[in-house]
């Protein structure tokens, strides 16, 4: 008797995705699978001095946690929505974990195995009896359900990494987004998110023209390399390119094919040219009017705002 085994969802998903991205179905949707390497990531956004994303977000939660805590501190679940590095987690949430008396699990939620695992160790320092819980489940897709009131932690800017359906306008795409976090949120719950208005093109070439994001932005070509048996091309046969489109308010990664090559994915074939260049992730700068908009459209009133140089943090009520 012979056994079929089910093929992986999570493979499924990424070939999906893959084939997409060189057929041009899709554009600008493949950053989550670039996380093979966290470490990269940390080493950008920890010691980019042009980072202001993570600089700036550190310091608006820092002047103004007191604040936030008398908004959640009665709250006992935190929902940590990929904030990022361990790091990340000792700057930005662990000031407000400290000012909640009543904390008793934080859920954290990341695209990464690492950056949770490491947040859990350091919350259980502080905190030994504080659960947490983790998962790898893409809340910028699918609805996390809290059974109790919390506050959601929805930092880091993640919400310039959304999705755009197609003809969706930026405001109705963050309008749609923050509505999925607060739909898995109990009536009474607190959401607490940032996002970058950064407009300056040399400052965001500056910022993102970076080594170890480039690196990890071709680690997309290994994973589809390795996981799904791409042939044809490898991550020398692309380069990044950072491109500042101010009409759609989008910094965009794109790779560019160094050289006509035929890749093969499976059944799926296609031809690259020298120069082409595909879109493959998005990193969008919205104004605060949008945002104001945003949470018009997704029935979230906001309670409290913090503004710095380029980055925003707010607060708002879910139901």
């Amino acid at each position: 008797m012979s056994i079929i085994l089910a093929p992986n969802p999570q493979s499924l998903a990424f070939k999906k995705d893959a084939v997409d991205l060189f057929s041009r179905h899709r554009a600008g949707h493949t950053g989550k699978w670039c996380w093979t390497k966290p470490e990269l990531w940390a080493a950008f956004a920890e010691h980019n001095p042009f980072y202001h994303v993570f600089n700036e977000d550190c310091a608006l939660v820092a002047l103004h946690a007191d604040k936030i805590a008398e908004l959640t501190g009665h709250l006992s679940v935190a929902v940590d929505y990929g904030r990022g590095s361990p790091m990340a987690f000792e700057r930005k949430l662990l000031p407000i974990l400290a000012r909640t008396p009543n904390l008793q699990k934080v859920i954290s939620l990341d695209v990464s195995d690492e950056f949770p695992v490491a947040a859990a160790a350091m919350l259980h320092r502080w905190n030994p009896e504080a659960k947490i819980e983790t998962d790898n489940l893409d809340f910028l897709k699918d609805s996390l359900v809290v059974e109790k009131p919390a506050f959601g932690f929805f930092v880091g800017s993640t919400l310039s990494n959304i999705v755009l359906a197609e003809d969706e306008t930026l405001t109705e795409g963050c309008a749609r987004t923050l509505s999925l976090l607060a739909t898995g949120l109990r009536k009474g719950s607190i959401l607490i998110f940032s996002y970058d208005t950064c407009r300056n093109p040399a400052h965001l070439q500056r910022t993102y023209g970076d080594p170890f994001l480039d690196e990890m932005e071709l680690s997309l070509i290994d994973r589809m390399n390795n996981e799904l048996g791409m042939r044809g091309a490898t991550a020398q046969d692309f380069r990044v390119v950072n491109n500042w489109y101010p009409d759609q308010h989008l910094f965009a990664k794109e790779l560019e094919v160094q050289g006509d090559a035929e890749i093969r994915i499976g059944d799926f074939r296609r031809s690259l040219e020298q120069g082409e260049r595909f879109w493959s992730a998005s990193c969008y700068k919205p104004s605060q009017a949008m945002i104001a908009e945003a949470l018009e459209l997704a029935h979230l009133r906001p309670i409290y705002k913090a503004v710095g140089p380029n980055m925003v943090l707010e607060a708002v009520t879910v139901g």
